[in-house]
């Protein structure tokens, strides 16, 4: 095993140069003008290549294949990529010395989420910081070939889900007769009668939308790629078309402020203020988590009243999974009774 420490300049940082794991010759600092810390540092990444470490040294660091990965391209959307970005940032400044060959790593990344969760962050954040460190090791497995991936099986904390619901006919009623300007109009009236997903709505463009033949093109362009990155068309109902008709347009954006300012500038936030405060008025109880993605669960849900299949509603709000329906799909007190009443016997 070939590993030399020197100086390139006199009185500057010690270097060190081996051979990797994979026949690949690295030169790397040691970042020490100290030749007794520089000698330890040197031992430490001797010790790795001895017991087979594919990775060693500050590669190893969580830090620096933070760092790494964040230099990489991508093809996330901008909010998700900033998302990302700040949450491994956040568990690099906690846990950025440790190093991914340590064989304790796997339990302290365990301890760091459980003293995440005390500290009073949700358990859904914790098992997200761990998830997205866990994607970082999983594409530095393709950087360093025989690197182990020390969080494979690593079971997610257990949370409550967030319960959802869809709104009844009586309270879209109640919501729909609060809508006095062909402005408020739009904003409901966008997500009500197509499903979409807020990302998708605030995004919309009005080349997107196709009053001829009725359709709206969910697609990837400038600034914005769909779930899943597969685009999709959305039929134009005629609630929705009379809506589209009459609706202002002081942007290319269809969602927009009575400026004109796009609303995904604050990623829909000012939208979903909107939402809740139209909620309390129509006095449909406000619980957590119900917002603009309530009427994506409303409109689920009464095509399933309208006997709509399964795949075709999936197919219309973009579910890959069939079972997400499941999810999205909400049985009401009324949908109960109505049921009883037409029973009978063959």
């Amino acid at each position: 095993m070939n590993v030399r420490i020197y100086q390139r300049l006199q009185g500057g940082p010690w270097w060190i140069a081996y051979e990797r794991k994979d026949g690949k010759y690295v030169r790397q600092s040691l970042n020490t003008k100290d030749y007794s810390e520089a000698e330890k540092k040197g031992y430490a990444i001797a010790l790795g290549l001895a017991q087979g470490h594919a990775v060693v040294g500050d590669d190893a660091t969580v830090s620096h294949l933070i760092q790494k990965f964040l230099g990489q391209p991508h093809t996330l959307r901008p909010s998700s990529r900033k998302r990302l970005e700040g949450v491994l940032k956040n568990v690099a400044s906690r846990i950025g010395a440790l190093t991914v060959t340590d064989p304790g790593f796997r339990a302290a990344v365990k301890a760091y989420r459980a003293m995440r969760v005390n500290n009073g962050v949700s358990v859904r954040t914790a098992n997200y910081e761990v998830q997205a460190l866990h994607q970082v090791i999983i594409w530095a497995l393709d950087l360093y070939p025989g690197m182990a991936d020390s969080l494979a099986g690593l079971k997610q904390l257990k949370h409550s889900r967030r319960e959802s619901r869809s709104l009844d006919s009586d309270e879209v009623r109640k919501v729909l007769a609060l809508l006095k300007t062909p402005e408020d109009e739009l904003r409901v009236g966008l997500f009500l009668y197509t499903g979409m997903r807020r990302a998708e709505a605030i995004h919309l463009w009005w080349r997107q939308v196709n009053l001829a033949k009725r359709v709206i093109c969910i697609e990837s362009h400038e600034g914005f790629i769909p779930k899943n990155g597969e685009a999709r068309l959305v039929p134009i109902c005629d609630a929705l078309y009379n809506i589209l008709v009459k609706a202002p347009r002081r942007s290319d954006y269809v969602l927009t402020t009575r400026k004109g300012r796009p609303f995904h500038a604050d990623g829909g936030n000012g939208m979903l203020r909107w939402m809740k405060k139209l909620y309390v008025r129509a006095k449909i109880p406000v619980t957590k988590g119900m917002g603009l993605h309530t009427l994506r669960h409303t409109y689920c849900s009464h095509l399933a009243r309208q006997n709509v299949r399964a795949e075709l509603r999936a197919k219309l709000v973009g579910h890959r999974v069939l079972a997400m329906q499941n999810i999205y799909t909400h049985t009401t007190q009324e949908d109960a009774l109505a049921a009883g009443r037409e029973f009978k016997y063959a």
